[in-house]
């Protein structure tokens, strides 16, 4: 498995690549302990946390973190 990391404006991006399961891809986003999967974060424009309190995140913001993510291998 390789995992890739970086910050886009603030936001904690990690995506994971495992070449042995077809491949398998997951990809997460953080930001002070808000949280969410990319395909989440892509549909419902939301990271959440523990208490399900919603962090809206811009549509440029998640555009660049899918630009990202594809570059890299998602």
């Amino acid at each position: 498995m390789k995992t890739i990391r970086t910050n886009i404006n603030g936001y904690d991006v990690e995506l994971e690549i495992d070449s042995n399961e077809d491949p398998s891809t997951d990809c997460w986003v953080e930001k002070e302990g808000h949280t969410a999967s990319l395909i989440a974060l892509s549909h419902e424009g939301v990271l959440r946390n523990s208490s399900d309190y919603e962090l809206k995140v811009p549509d440029s913001i998640i555009h660049k973190i899918e630009d990202w993510a594809y570059a890299n291998g998602y």
